[in-house]
């Protein structure tokens, strides 16, 4: 069985986030670790100077909720329904199905509460012109949206 250039980019994107996530988080929590140590030493040296700490008052991200629109098992009924609404004269229609398809992938692995972040788009937008701009990828975007647009 072959491999759809769909499931191909899927994984191509997934291996990569996952990738470039593990970098960031790592420095993140490399910075994390040293701004809590240099807050710790400050804190004790304001409680040694007779003041008291204020806490920071961070908020916690709310839980991820178990009936989430982006799970696995959804990703393909939410990709068909979107493209569907695509209207089939609508000029590149290929490259809005693509979209549709990289919107979905990018925000079930980093997390549904970007939709709607004006940030998230502008990351859209970055990773779809890299995309385009590579011949490599370009060419598997392409096929794979021209078989979206045949299952759809």
């Amino acid at each position: 069985m072959a491999v759809s250039p769909v499931n191909q980019l899927v994984a191509s994107i997934r291996s990569q986030l996952a990738t470039n996530i593990a970098t960031t988080a790592n420095a993140s929590a490399n910075a994390s670790a040293n701004a809590s140590a240099s807050a710790s030493a400050n804190s004790l040296a304001k409680t040694s100077a007779g003041t008291t700490p204020r806490k920071t008052g961070k908020r916690q991200p709310p839980a991820a909720s178990t009936a989430s629109t982006y799970q696995s098992e959804n990703l393909e009924n939410l990709i068909s329904q979107r493209i569907r609404q695509i209207e089939r004269d609508a000029p590149n229609r290929g490259k809005k199905a693509f979209r549709v398809f990289l919107e979905v992938v990018l925000l079930a692995q980093l997390g549904e509460h970007l939709i709607n972040d004006p940030k998230f788009y502008q990351l859209l937008d970055d990773v779809q012109g890299a995309i385009e701009n590579n011949p490599a990828t370009r060419q598997m975007a392409e096929e794979a949206s021209a078989q979206l647009l045949r299952e759809n």
